[in-house]
């Protein structure tokens, strides 16, 4: 069993997976980035504020580590969508798309092989 990362590297952004865990599978999230490196994630965030929950993850994408953003805590898909054009310019030019949390929770068990209790 993979150990649970803390925080990230540099900016020792804490990884949101238990938080993640704790969201009602029925609601979603919107995925503002993905990166293939923890740099990348790193920067953007440095760069941004976020004045809704978001989460910090590390999954894997074809073997490698890949680093997700989500923002925000959704009841249902068209909340995400709609608050979409709420988000600062800077969030919306990422073509954030929702994501609903079941799945991601889905991928955090299984990279981390636990049931999330």
């Amino acid at each position: 069993m993979q150990s649970w990362p803390k925080a990230t590297a540099k900016t020792k952004q804490p990884y949101g997976y238990m938080a993640l865990l704790k969201v009602p599978p029925q609601h979603y999230s919107l995925q503002v980035l993905g990166a293939r490196l923890e740099a990348t994630l790193e920067a953007f965030l440095a760069e941004h504020s976020f004045s809704q929950p978001y989460y910090v993850i590390q999954l894997e994408r074809s073997g490698e580590p890949w680093y997700l953003l989500l923002v925000g805590d959704y009841a249902d898909i068209d909340d995400a969508r709609n608050s979409v054009k709420t988000l600062p310019v800077a969030l919306r030019n990422q073509q954030p798309w929702p994501r609903q949390v079941v799945k991601i929770q889905q991928q955090i068990r299984n990279k981390f092989n636990t049931s999330g209790e």
